[in-house]
């Protein structure tokens, strides 16, 4: 929260400051009060989702040029303001699991991930499976789908590994999770590029990744296990 406010103070014209600040301010309150009342108890991962929407809502449409937006620059700062705001509420409902946890290995955190991406791959298989059939030209190049999924998985199920140690705080699940939907996401840029005949572009890759990655990541990385169970 406090790199979101400097970077309005020094990147955004005085003109923005009320409405991104006083945004910001009522989205970091709101948050605090709802995590206050709900208190420390069961948190379905997709109330993370939902706070990250409300954030982009508040701090992040408006800014967008087609919506009246005068600085491009605004729209990763709200963006940084939503997942702020998300971690926030992460953090205040966070209660840690006391049972002691065995460090995974390598080998078996790469076995989650490959679970996690055949059933990725299963759901995949049946659209992919009508293209072929239906003879559509860019079909076969929607086969690149399983590599990318495999590539991402194990990318995602590595840096868990690495991060495990802290994977019981709260920033660090959500960490976690930033960098696993990445992974995931980022692996399936150039497939979708590809299968529309564009040239693949590392930037927008990346960025789409990112910004999957840290909406959709955290709530998964969240529900692996019974952290925030009662």
């Amino acid at each position: 929260m406090a790199a979101y406010a400097l970077f309005i103070l020094v990147l955004l014209p005085a003109t923005m400051f009320a409405h991104m600040l006083g945004g910001g301010l009522v989205y970091f309150a709101g948050t605090a009060a709802a995590a206050f009342v709900l208190g420390r108890y069961r948190t379905a991962p997709i109330s993370i989702l939902l706070v990250s929407f409300i954030g982009a809502a508040i701090l992040v449409m408006p800014n967008f040029p087609a919506m009246g937006g005068k600085s491009v620059v605004a729209v990763p700062i709200g963006f940084l303001g939503s997942q702020a705001g998300a971690l926030l509420w992460v953090s205040l409902r966070w209660r840690p699991d006391r049972t002691a946890k065995t460090r995974s290995t390598l080998a078996q955190s790469w076995m989650v991930g490959l679970f996690g991406v055949g059933a990725l791959c299963i759901i995949a298989t049946l659209p992919i499976g009508f293209a072929l059939l239906s003879g559509k030209p860019d079909a076969v190049r929607m086969l690149w789908v399983y590599p990318a999924y495999v590539a991402g998985g194990l990318s995602a199920a590595s840096f868990y590994w690495l991060l495990q140690g802290i994977a019981q705080r709260p920033v660090g699940r959500y960490l976690i999770g930033v960098l696993g939907g990445f992974c995931m996401y980022a692996a399936m840029g150039p497939v979708v590029a590809l299968a529309r005949g564009e040239p693949i572009s590392t930037g927008e890759i990346a960025m789409i990744g990112l910004v999957a990655g840290c909406l959709v990541g955290p709530p998964v990385a969240m529900s692996w296990n019974d952290t925030f169970s009662a």
